[in-house]
């Protein structure tokens, strides 16, 4: 796939198509019909063109992304020195059962996720019956802190700062990493 706003940037595709080759979560991000942000993490499978998921058809999501198909992806990893994508697009409901998107690789990516919550492929075929297709319309890869060498698809990721490094002795001097951050619980 080639990001439409940056046309010949092979090794940014690569490595976004690579996240969503890799990894078991996106996050969606909708928008509510009063303006207010929707954001949840869902199970998927990319088929090379876009995000395929299943869902409630009474889902928040699915009623946000019914009012208004803009959306938008994040994938990776952010505590691999925040190796993720993000990634704008558009959703349209499919025409493919939950069914056909089991057989094209949900199920062989999330059977055992499925088994061991007790969910049978009839189970989660009457729940999640909705198919939901996602297209990027662009994207950002993001990264870190540090500076590394151009992505690689078989590079390990890089060392990183763990975010509750920043207050211990183990974190960079102040020259490195600018000021000392102090972390505070979540609420």
């Amino acid at each position: 796939m080639v990001d439409p706003q940056r046309p010949g940037d092979d090794a940014g595709s690569a490595r976004v198509e690579t996240l969503l080759d890799r990894e078991a979560i996106v996050w969606l991000s909708t928008v509510r019909p009063d303006g207010r942000p929707h954001l949840i993490p869902i199970w998927f499978l990319w088929d090379g063109d876009a995000v395929l998921f299943a869902s409630k058809p009474q889902a928040c999501k699915v009623a946000n992304l019914r009012s208004r198909a803009d959306c938008m992806l994040a994938v990776g990893d952010p505590m691999a020195d925040f190796d993720v994508a993000l990634i704008e697009a558009r959703a349209e409901l499919a025409s493919m059962t939950t069914i056909e998107l089991l057989a094209a690789g949900l199920l062989a990516k999330y059977g055992e996720r499925m088994r061991a919550a007790d969910l049978t492929t009839g189970t989660f075929a009457e729940t999640y019956s909705q198919v939901v297709r996602v297209v990027p319309t662009r994207w950002l890869p993001w990264h870190g802190r540090t500076d590394r060498a151009p992505w690689r698809p078989d590079a390990e990721p890089t060392a990183a700062i763990q975010p509750w490094q920043l207050n211990s002795a183990e974190s960079p001097g102040q020259s490195d990493l600018g000021p000392r951050v102090r972390l505070l619980p979540s609420l």
